[in-house]
């Protein structure tokens, strides 16, 4: 989530889209004010997302909504020793994975930070088992610690177990608080682990150099920029934005929207083939645009056609790391930021797309004012049953956030892999069984092509709606590759077309079922008789 996901880095795609509007503003190669390398000490406060985070546990506590889990196989001889002390050595290196939170006397939440101790890693062993059943309780056992709950105050908020499969098979589960990571986390995550793990495991030491900076002087940092004039500027963009009444988007539902969000979800993979893929990135390339950019056009004509909407806001995540130095550090700094587009008038695909383009840019250059500030300045009316600025998230995520150790569940259907000094790890398909929102769409951008997730409320829809809406988004992208100058109301159409051709072939296919059924069953009468 990772949203947080959360989505989630800036990826080469954002890095683009920002470096494209700094040269339109004559700003180009100007460096943004560094975050102080010192070390903060005493009572410390949260940053200002984190704080939102916070609140929101006191108002439902002991539940799991904000947990990132990730499952991975290890498939090769695992050096035990080297994975606990790789693990350990993180935690270690940053402080973010060391930090409670506590009530301070004058009643504020404040970050607590642990001295350095050696991580557990306990280790569950499955041998005993067949080999089916292992499978089982290895997916139960990831579902169980997935939705077990964090203690803000006691933590950890970062635990690992290793599950024991057979002498060449392991499964690490992986589960850390978003309050104290986010998408990019898993990516410095990864790489970090890779390196240490290679490193211990050949009698090394680490070859990572000390972190000159830690997550509680950024948060010192926000706290003093927040009055300053870039934030207030920023705060002016998006009021701009998001003036006037917010649109709730309302997709149909097959269920009753319940009073109170429960968070209870499922995913359903979505996949792209390669030809399609490439056919949308040099359409993106054409339009001066990008991947992301194209993609989330895209999906805001399918929602345009399923709600009837024209004003349409869709969350989505920007990694809040413009400043080099917090691109190495474990933490909270993700915004998942509304991204509003007018669909009014006879649009064409290609305008729509500039549109898009022009708002992402926006966002993109004012990511830095944290989601919570927004929240708290613009008071959009509270409802317990949906999120108060948008109510679906789209991402696109780069492959430095491996699929293989990225959690969230978001690995349903993803065939990416990472090598390990000997090890290969793969995700373990595991259903985890929560949705933050309505509806979140997370892609990765990989060489085999698109492929990824639909997150969706198990409250509001059925797997058949989500897995049909999928398949609409494919068709979708299959028709703007080859007339991007193609006007909404003809996208539609041609939505809506293919949609009751699928219907009257399902009907078929079931009448012709059911005939097979009756003379199967006639059959059988006279052999009887």
């Amino acid at each position: 989530m990772a949203s947080i996901k959360n989505t989630v880095a800036l990826s080469p795609e954002r890095r683009k889209l920002l470096a494209l509007l700094l040269q339109k503003k004559g700003i180009a190669g100007s460096q943004p004010q560094a975050v102080s390398p010192s070390r903060a000490v005493g009572a410390l406060p949260l940053a200002f997302n984190q704080e939102g985070l916070w609140f929101l546990e006191q108002l439902d506590p002991g539940k799991a909504h904000y947990n990132i889990p990730g499952a991975v196989r290890l498939t090769g001889k695992l050096d035990v020793a080297a994975l606990e002390r790789s693990l350990s050595e993180i935690v270690r290196r940053h402080e973010a994975l060391r930090t409670t939170f506590a009530l301070h006397e004058d009643g504020t939440p404040r970050q607590v930070i642990a001295p350095p101790a050696p991580l557990p890693l306990p280790l569950i062993d499955l041998q005993t088992l067949a080999p089916a059943e292992r499978e089982s309780e290895a997916l139960r056992l990831a579902t169980a610690d997935a939705q077990k709950p964090f203690d803000l105050a006691a933590g950890p908020l970062f635990r690992a177990q290793l599950l024991w499969l057979n002498a060449g098979e392991h499964v690490l589960l992986l589960n850390f608080h978003h309050i104290v990571a986010d998408g990019w986390t898993m990516a410095i995550f990864t790489r970090e682990w890779r390196a240490l793990y290679e490193a211990f495991s050949n009698d090394r030491p680490s070859p990572l150099p000390e972190l000159p900076r830690q997550y509680a002087g950024f948060a010192l940092w926000q706290r003093e920029q927040i009055s300053g004039e870039d934030f207030q500027a920023q705060l002016a963009y998006w009021r701009q934005q998001l003036r006037g009444s917010l649109p709730v988007t309302q997709l149909p539902v097959d269920r009753p929207r319940p009073a109170v969000q429960s968070f209870r979800g499922r995913h359903q993979a979505i996949k792209l083939s390669q030809p399609l893929t490439e056919a949308l990135r040099r359409l993106a390339r054409r339009e001066g645009a990008t991947l992301f950019v194209t993609l989330l056009a895209a999906f805001k004509v399918l929602l345009h056609r399923g709600t009837g909407q024209n004003d349409l806001v869709v969350g989505s995540t920007f990694a809040n790391r413009n400043r080099r130095e917090l691109q190495d550090l474990i933490g909270f700094f993700v915004n998942t930021l509304p991204l509003r587009t007018q669909l009014a008038g006879d649009l064409s695909f290609r305008a729509l797309l500039q549109r898009v383009r022009e708002t992402v840019l926006g966002a993109a250059a004012n990511q830095e004012l944290p989601l919570a500030k927004l929240v708290q300045e613009l008071q959009p009316e509270r409802d317990s049953s949906r999120n108060p600025l948008y109510q679906i998230v789209f991402d696109l995520l780069t492959p430095d956030l491996n699929p293989a150790v990225y959690g969230y569940g978001l690995s349903a259907g993803v065939t990416e892999t990472l090598e390990l000094a000997g090890l290969k790890v793969t995700p373990l398909d595991v259903e985890y069984g929560i949705a933050r929102f309505d509806l979140a769409v997370f892609i990765w951008d990989l060489p085999a092509g698109l492929q990824g997730a639909f997150e969706y409320s198990t409250d509001l829809f059925e797997p058949a709606t989500i897995a049909r809406l999928a398949e609409n988004f494919a068709s979708l992208l299959g028709f703007i590759v080859n007339a991007p100058d193609a006007r909404l109301r003809a996208l539609v159409e041609q939505l809506d077309a293919t949609d009751r051709q699928q219907q009257k072939s399902s009907e078929k296919t079931y009448q012709a079922a059911v005939h097979q059924r009756l003379k199967l069953s006639k059959r059988k009468s006279i052999l009887h008789e």
